[in-house]
């Protein structure tokens, strides 16, 4: 009798387990198994890293070292035969991994910055080893992988900080890697992307530094205003709070990396954490009208009609909602900004923030290319020794030759 009510509860405990981290793939989401088994990976890590610090004494921060130290691979090592070799070194104080060719040619060489994702609070140079490896490899020149200091011990502006001081000491030392100072890229993934983003703008303004070559946006946030985007809609009519990156989540990282704040998060979940006066502004800010008419279904989009807000968190947090450290796409001139080359993917929140950008940036008469993958989503980019995506390889790749193309023009 024991053993035959352990067993139900057993039974009862895997099947709520796998009920709450089940996600659905939505028809035409690729590889829509490994897609399914890769969130419930994640969210499994998730799950047992706040269970783990909550029965150790309570230290809500030790979740974040935990899926840190979980995602991290084992000893990131050269391949065999490679031209490309990997050291972590510092610029200026910030730890790099640093990969350059054996065998350099005489002049001075392009180079690319990559700032990892991971929404601000998770990822690091070593989890995205493999990734930042592969564009080494495929660009054959140096590539710095920067590692700045996540939330939510270092709040905002701390990370775009710490990318532009390691920015800012390469140029200036450049030519001892064999890289010429005027001919660096940047480009990242996510919160990586939003901080290239960002670096493009402020390096662009400061006339002591060389503006750089090109900068890569990979499925970027670029903006915290507007989270009823036909995106946005079009995940929580999908997917709900499950998937990659579900709107709480958004939420849950914004709050992290500003502050952790019950009345921000709960306002950003309704989009009400700006006020209903600034909203009439925002409607051309975020305007709805640049995303492609293909791309607002009427099965789960609703066009933007309330005029309601949270005045009081507005007030609090309106200036931090507006730096461009967390909203790039409000900069009004985007005139001679270096060349752009976007990804988005079609299952993602964040999608219509790149589509938006790309098209300000167009407007402005930058040289921009878009790429939708309409299958793709959040993350795709992700490989390690138990989850890779074809898609995402094929938009690697693509990736690697645009922006190879940039740095060697």
């Amino acid at each position: 009798m024991r053993w035959t009510l352990l067993s139900c509860i057993v039974l009862v405990a895997v099947a709520m387990m796998a009920y709450l981290l089940y996600t659905p793939a939505p028809d035409g989401i690729t590889e829509p198994l490994k897609f399914s088994a890769f969130c419930g990976m994640l969210k499994s890590c998730w799950v047992i890293a706040k269970a783990i610090a909550y029965f150790d004494d309570g230290d809500y921060l030790k979740q974040y070292r935990n899926i840190r130290h979980w995602l991290k691979p084992v000893t990131p090592s050269d391949m065999p035969g490679s031209n490309i070799r990997s050291r972590v070194t510092t610029f200026d104080g910030i730890r790099i991994r640093l990969y350059e060719p054996i065998r350099k040619p005489k002049v001075l060489q392009p180079a690319l910055i990559y700032i990892h994702g991971g929404g601000l609070i998770f990822g690091s140079t070593d989890t995205y080893d493999s990734l930042t490896r592969k564009v080494a490899e495929g660009l054959d020149m140096v590539v710095a992988s920067i590692e700045y200091r996540l939330a939510p011990k270092f709040k905002v502006p701390t990370q775009a900080k710490d990318c532009l001081k390691a920015t800012s000491w390469f140029m200036q030392n450049a030519e001892q890697f064999g890289v010429a100072a005027d001919r660096i890229g940047m480009a990242g993934d996510s919160a990586g992307g939003l901080l290239t983003a960002y670096l493009s703008q402020i390096i662009h303004d400061n006339t002591s530094l060389p503006d750089l070559k090109f900068q890569g946006l990979i499925y970027p946030l670029t903006q915290v205003l507007d989270f009823y985007t036909p995106s946005y809609q079009k995940y929580a009519k999908l997917f709900k709070e499950k998937g990659l990156l579900s709107r709480s989540m958004v939420m849950y990282m914004l709050t992290s990396a500003i502050k952790n704040d019950g009345d921000l998060y709960n306002a950003s979940m309704f989009n009400m954490h700006t006020s209903a006066e600034f909203k009439t502004r925002l409607r051309k800010l975020v305007n709805h009208d640049n995303i492609p008419i293909e791309m607002k279904d009427e099965f789960y989009y609703t066009s933007p009609n309330k005029e309601d807000g949270n005045v009081e968190v507005w007030d609090k947090y309106r200036s931090l909602l507006l730096d461009p450290v967390l909203s790039p796409l409000l900069r009004e001139d985007m005139t001679g900004l270096p060349p752009a080359y976007i990804i988005t993917c079609g299952f993602d929140n964040v999608r219509d923030d790149g589509i938006l950008y790309a098209k300000k940036l167009e407007n402005a008469g930058v040289e921009t290319t878009l790429v939708n993958y309409e299958a793709g989503f959040h993350g795709m980019f992700w490989e390690d020794r138990f989850f890779d995506f074809e898609l995402g390889k094929e938009a690697l790749q693509k990736f690697i030759i645009h922006a190879k193309y940039f740095l060697l023009r």
